[in-house]
């Protein structure tokens, strides 16, 4: 019978890589903003809303394709080899169709991107920013799919490599490309887009490559063909992973639209607001770690159909979770100083510090909500329930969330602050209501 102990230390070493490979297709975003910062201010705040409104059309994909590791698990437990390369085929299908219909509308919304109501540089400078990356979104989503195939097997190393090769290669091509250096023209902002969609490529064939003709790989890849898509798979990617793309799309959709929010309120207010949320990201990508195994050990446990595993991995996830997002909200309230300090040399105002410094305390008090909701949602991808967290999800960031956030900020006067003060609501509710689920869900069940 599985024990605490061992389900621990297979979370710890499951969690590791994927956090690691999180970590590294996050720092692009993070060295996007802080190379684009010494250009000007208002480059920080568009290449940071852009990406906002990027994601935001992204993570229904992404949400979709979520559900794929934790079918793969279960495939693996109950030794269908042949169907995990079927779920691999069919999620890049669904994984392309969702990548191109998503640049297609990203390039619809760049042209209209004066819906947003931003400050004009960073209007013009976000559209450039959009249109150039717009197409590298079916890249994005083609390694999230290969990347799902990997981790589902429980060998997250190659995806942390690549993210990380990533990350590398992006920052070198920033520096090529942003501030014009080996005889090449300093491009600015259009300079960061180009080095992230040439990365979100790279990053994409090299995962691919190495899925395919790794030695790991090849009983599971039997007969395999880019042509073998079968309606079923694809139509139960869809009816399980839609959903979960839903709670991806409110979440970072809640998280966009304060962007924009805080963008009414000034040029200073979202460049403080950039800082603050991408060291945030860096500590969500643990988090999304966490989920991400805690979904897949889960997923395997229900493709075994063994209730007490279900229950124990899912433990040692929120478990995990929450000492980690503990420890970084003290770190952030206690030290905000140090932490706004990492971006002195990118700050172009003195005006931006106070109100940087102001919201990493905010960020610090929602990291253990932020945490737990996130490996909630990861848990209960692994029981294929994905209908109710999303309407969860629905309530607390775009019922909660935005509507707080707005009346804070605008009705109260609360000024960015309280938009801060509305997110971390919606976080708070978020998580008991799907720590709630999981334990109910796990009671019920029946075998």
């Amino acid at each position: 019978m599985l024990t605490y102990r061992n389900a621990l230390r297979d979370t710890l070493v499951l969690s590791f890589p994927i956090i690691m490979g999180q970590l590294g297709i996050t720092l692009i975003g993070v060295a996007d903003n802080i190379m684009v910062a010494d250009v000007s201010t208002p480059a920080l705040g568009a290449v940071g809303v852009a990406n906002a409104v990027f994601f935001v059309v992204c993570v229904v994909g992404i949400g979709t394709l979520s559900v794929i590791s934790s079918q793969i698990s279960a495939s693996h437990a109950q030794k269908k080899f042949q169907k995990c390369n079927l779920w691999l085929t069919n999620s890049m299908f669904v994984a392309l169709l969702l990548g191109t219909l998503g640049g297609l509308l990203l390039a619809f919304l760049a042209y209209n991107f004066h819906w947003f109501q931003q400050s004009k540089g960073v209007e013009g400078l976000a559209k450039e920013y959009l249109y150039i990356t717009a197409p590298s979104m079916p890249a994005l989503l083609l390694f999230i799919a290969v990347r799902n195939f990997t981790d589902g097997l429980s060998t997250p190393l190659p995806a942390m490599v690549m993210s990380f090769f990533g990350f590398f290669c992006n920052v070198w091509l920033n520096w090529l490309l942003i501030y014009g250096h080996w005889g090449l023209p300093a491009l600015g902002v259009a300079g960061a887009a180009y080095a992230t969609t040439i990365t979100r490529f790279l990053m994409f064939f090299g995962l691919l490559m190495w899925a395919m003709y790794a030695k790991h790989y090849q009983p599971y890849l039997v007969n395999f063909s880019y042509w073998n898509v079968r309606k079923q798979f694809c139509l139960k990617i869809l009816r399980i992973g839609f959903p979960a793309g839903g709670q991806f799309f409110f979440e970072v959709g809640a998280f966009g639209g304060a962007g924009i929010i805080v963008g009414w309120l000034g040029e200073n207010q979202l460049a403080a607001h950039q800082i603050a949320l991408s060291l945030s990201s860096v500590t969500y990508m643990l988090s999304l770690g966490v989920s991400i195994a805690g979904g897949v050990l889960v997923g395997g446990a229900f493709g075994e159909r063994n209730k007490h595993k279900i229950k124990v991995y899912g433990t040692v996830s929120f478990v995990v979770v929450a000492i980690f997002m503990s420890i970084m909200s003290l770190l952030f309230m206690i030290i905000p100083e140090f932490w706004v300090g990492l971006y002195l040399s990118e700050i172009k105002s003195n005006a931006v510090i106070p109100i940087a410094i102001s919201l990493v305390i905010l960020a610090g008090v929602y990291q253990l909500a932020d945490g737990v909701q996130c490996v909630g949602l990861g848990v209960l991808r692994g029981t294929e329930d994905t209908q109710i967290p999303t309407v969860v999800t629905f309530v607390a960031y775009w019922l909660i969330a935005l509507p707080c956030s707005y009346y804070f900020a605008f009705g109260l006067g609360w000024n960015v602050q309280g938009v801060w003060i509305g997110l971390s609501m919606a976080l708070a509710f978020a998580s008991v209501l799907h720590v709630w689920r999981f334990y109910t869900k796990v009671g019920k069940l029946k075998w």
